[in-house]
């Protein structure tokens, strides 16, 4: 091999190598914007509530409204509801937005502590309706509908 093929043969490699280099930044490159905008948006859904204000709890006493708003509760999930319990809950704003959480109470001291779920009720027409089924956690963007006091009142409870 003479002296011409052995840089012609260098010149290949060296090519290779500056665009193995680039492609290789490009894909890196790519995967930190992806993994930035995924950590964007991983805060928004993990704390959902950031630059909400939580709604203002209604004046009227919720004790009197229990019955009829754990019976909706009741009659929608019935017999998955065994075993759960319904904390007495929030009424909020103007009275027709209800939250609370449905728990399993442990038996005795030894028990682990089981998930709690929230639920959000909406009295429309003089009528008390779930529209939000019970969730760990809610987000806006599940439920648009909902005002975001609501949601953040109900993912502090």
């Amino acid at each position: 091999m003479n002296s011409q093929e052995i840089i012609r043969e260098n010149r290949k490699v060296i090519i290779i190598g500056i665009l193995t280099t680039i492609v290789l930044f490009i894909v890196m490159f790519v995967l930190i914007a992806i993994n930035y905008d995924l950590d964007a948006k991983d805060k928004y859904v993990a704390n959902p509530n950031a630059s909400q204000p939580a709604a203002s709890e209604s004046d009227l006493d919720p004790s009197q409204y229990l019955k009829e708003l754990h019976s909706v509760i009741n009659q929608e999930y019935g017999e998955r509801m065994s075993g759960y319990q319904i904390a007495e809950g929030k009424l909020l704003e103007d009275g027709t937005w209800y939250v609370t959480t449905i728990y399993q109470p442990a038996k005795t001291q030894w028990d682990l502590p089981t998930d709690t779920y929230r639920i959000i009720l909406h009295q429309e027409s003089n009528k008390w309706k779930i529209v939000a089924e019970p969730n760990l956690v809610f987000s806006y963007a599940d439920f648009p509908d909902i005002p975001r006091g609501i949601i953040r009142s109900a993912n502090e409870l």
